[in-house]
C-alpha cells in the first residue's frame, strides 16, 4: 500500500512519456532501457519482498518505475518541467482526494463515504479545473498537434 500511489503516478508518467519518444524519433536507447528496467525490477523487488513483504515490493516498483520515467524524460529533454508538474499534481490531487474522501470517511460508513467522496471529487474536478490539470491537457494537445 505504501508505494502504490507513487507507482501509479510514475506509471501514468511513463504511459504518457513513452509514446512521445516515438513521435520525436528518440527510440535508439529503448531496448537498453527495457533490459535495464527488467533487471532492476527483479532485483529490487526481491530485496523489497525480503525486507518488508508486499510493502517492500510496492515501494521497489514505485522506485524503479520512477527511475524509468526519469530516463525517459531526460531522453526527451523535459526532466525539470515534468518533475515540477508531477510534484505539483500529486500535491493538489492528493489534497483534493484527502478532503473529498477523508471527511466523509470520518463521518459515514465506508460505502457511503466512497460514494460521497466520488461525487465530491468529480464535482471539484469539473468546476475547479486545477491549473496542473489544465496545463497537462494544454501540453498534451500541443505535443499531439
Amino acid at each position: 500500500r505504501s508505494g502504490g500511489i507513487w507507482r501509479m503516478v510514475a506509471s501514468v508518467g511513463v504511459s504518457v512519456t513513452f509514446p512521445l519518444l516515438f513521435v520525436r524519433g528518440k527510440t535508439r536507447l529503448l531496448p537498453w532501457l527495457a533490459a535495464t528496467a527488467i533487471i532492476l525490477h527483479v532485483g529490487i523487488e526481491a530485496i523489497g519482498r525480503h525486507a518488508s513483504g508486499l510493502s517492500g515490493i510496492a515501494i521497489g516498483m514505485a522506485g524503479t518505475t520512477f527511475a524509468v520515467l526519469v530516463v525517459l524524460c531526460a531522453m526527451l529533454g523535459v526532466l525539470a518541467p515534468v518533475a515540477r508538474g508531477i510534484v505539483w499534481a500529486a500535491a493538489v490531487f492528493g489534497a483534493i482526494g484527502a478532503l473529498c474522501f477523508g471527511l466523509p470517511g470520518v463521518v459515514f460508513g465506508s460505502v457511503m463515504a466512497a460514494v460521497l467522496g466520488l461525487v465530491a471529487y468529480a464535482l471539484v474536478l469539473r468546476f475547479a479545473k486545477p491549473a496542473g490539470l489544465l496545463d497537462a491537457w494544454a501540453y498534451l494537445r500541443k505535443e499531439l498537434a
